[in-house]
């Protein structure tokens, strides 16, 4: 049965008599850049590994291979390997949340076939930080 967030449900009913629910803890905290936590990268000379949220992506010099791992909800998606000769671009693509107008900076991985991967999102300052250090890794 559904019911609504302001009535306490009771018996198969939505109780009306009971104090309603606050709505205060029913709200979305969207473009709130101030959640935002910079990507983590470690790097070795001959491996980079960036990890943020959902998204971990390998650059291995030694195989001269990338890796991209990504979660969708609760599954893991399979994992897509290529060369990394094939990656043309890092870059940060910045837009404005329609919704709340605030701006969202994503660093972007680019192939050669023309596929984008979204890699992070980020605030303004640690997306540039993050392709910075995957450019200067893959030799871009």
């Amino acid at each position: 049965m559904w019911a609504s967030p302001c009535f306490a449900a009771k018996e198969d009913r939505i109780d009306t008599t009971q104090p309603k629910a606050s709505l205060d803890n029913w709200h979305v905290k969207a473009g709130n850049q101030g959640d935002l936590a910079m990507a983590n990268i470690e790097e070795t000379p001959r491996k980079c590994i960036l990890k943020a949220g959902s998204t971990t992506l390998t650059l291995d010099k030694e195989s001269g291979k990338a890796t991209l791992q990504q979660k969708m909800l609760l599954w893991n998606k399979k994992p897509v390997e290529f060369a990394l000769s094939d990656i043309d671009d890092i870059a940060v693509k910045s837009d404005v949340d329609g919704l709340s107008g605030a701006a969202i900076h994503h660093s972007v991985l680019h192939r050669r076939t023309g596929e984008i991967t979204v890699l992070t999102t980020e605030e303004a300052k640690d997306a540039a930080e993050t392709v910075k250090k995957l450019r200067g890794f893959a030799g871009l």
